[in-house]
């Protein structure tokens, strides 16, 4: 499947290139490659969390907020007032619902696709709430609360 969709977008060398990699691939480390994360799943929740978290939240450099796939909180293209105040008394309002109901585990999974019924993993949820990326020189590291209380506002 993979040769089949790249096939469209490469030059004949390209692709024929592709074809020798891939073949070398399959007749390579895909065996050893694949038992490795079998192994990894035996001692962790999700085998590509780890490593997912690190290469594309934690050693990228740009905003994860503004840059991200979960923070579309204000994305409706409908507002019902332009007073940016009253917008973000209504964002901080519903997000706190959002974050009690993450809390007392009331959200349920949702599905990447309705018809397949595969639920997406919840588990970043509670990391919405309370937490924060502190910089590192070459990974940044994640701090999590579970007790915090207060709201921080950034005014530009």
């Amino acid at each position: 499947m993979h040769l089949l969709s790249m096939k469209p977008i490469l030059s004949d060398d390209e692709y024929q290139e592709l074809e020798f990699l891939s073949e070398r691939f399959r007749k390579g480390v895909r065996r050893r490659l694949q038992r490795y994360l079998t192994l990894k799943s035996w001692f962790s929740s999700n085998y590509v969390t780890d490593w997912w978290e690190e290469f594309v939240y934690m050693r990228q450099r740009s905003p994860i907020m503004i840059n991200s796939n979960y923070y579309g909180f204000d994305s409706l293209n409908e507002h019902p007032t332009k007073n940016q105040a009253a917008r973000a008394a209504n964002l901080t309002y519903i997000s706190l619902q959002f974050r009690r109901m993450v809390h007392r585990q009331e959200v349920s999974p949702f599905s990447i696709s309705p018809r397949t019924k595969v639920p997406c993993c919840t588990m970043q949820y509670e990391r919405l709430f309370n937490t924060c990326r502190v910089p590192g020189e070459k990974v940044d590291r994640l701090l999590h609360w579970d007790d915090a209380k207060h709201v921080a506002v950034y005014l530009i």
